[in-house]
């Protein structure tokens, strides 16, 4: 029986696999995005703007920052977005419960365990809300609150990725910015050239 290994070997590997598998699976967290009003993007967006309003006042100054921070890094700095007024993104944190500090599975602390909701309008540059979500996420068994505001925050990026600057056909940087697609379609009352 060479290369079979001892049943008690098997069953403690087989055992030790399970128990890693469920204790990273307790610490992804999960999330979910609702879609409050669909998006009626038509071309893309280049540039972006976002805004908090309406947030509770219980938020930590500390959440609020990280949240903008997470939002604006995944918007402008990873992705496609330039700072400007195309897109206007109006944010709220509607939801947030800290809950008691915990001990992780190696005996440290993991503070700030929780959830977080925040709702996110999203308007063209003529001020027409065009589509808003509500993104909530919840840190998971031994995740902590940090994380759960980051991907958060990163939803709200994701979608306004997806919905307003991955839309169209062909390539992205041959595709028409929203601006753009407006001025194709206005024509002049007189019938004359643009």
């Amino acid at each position: 029986m060479r290369g079979h290994g001892t049943p008690g070997v098997r069953a403690g590997a087989a055992g030790l696999s399970i128990w890693v598998l469920l204790s990273l699976c307790g610490c992804t967290g999960s999330g979910r995005v609702q879609t409050l009003r669909p998006s009626e993007g038509m071309g893309r967006y280049s540039s972006a703007m976002v805004m908090e309003e309406g947030s509770l006042g219980s938020v930590p100054d500390r959440v609020r920052e990280d949240f903008r921070s997470a939002l604006t890094r995944d918007l402008f700095d990873r992705g496609p977005f330039s700072q400007g007024a195309e897109l206007r993104i109006v944010y709220a944190i509607t939801g947030y419960h800290p809950a008691e500090e915990g001990t992780g599975p190696e005996g440290n602390k993991k503070a700030g365990t929780g959830s977080i909701t925040a709702e996110a309008r999203f308007f063209n540059f003529l001020e027409k809300e065009i589509g808003s979500i509500r993104v909530s996420w919840d840190t998971g068994k031994w995740g902590t609150l940090d994380e759960a505001v980051e991907e958060c925050a990163r939803q709200v990026a994701y979608y306004a990725r997806r919905q307003f600057w991955d839309v169209g056909e062909g390539p992205v940087e041959d595709r028409p910015t929203k601006e753009e697609t407006q001025k194709s379609r206005w024509k002049p009352a007189d019938g004359g050239p643009q």
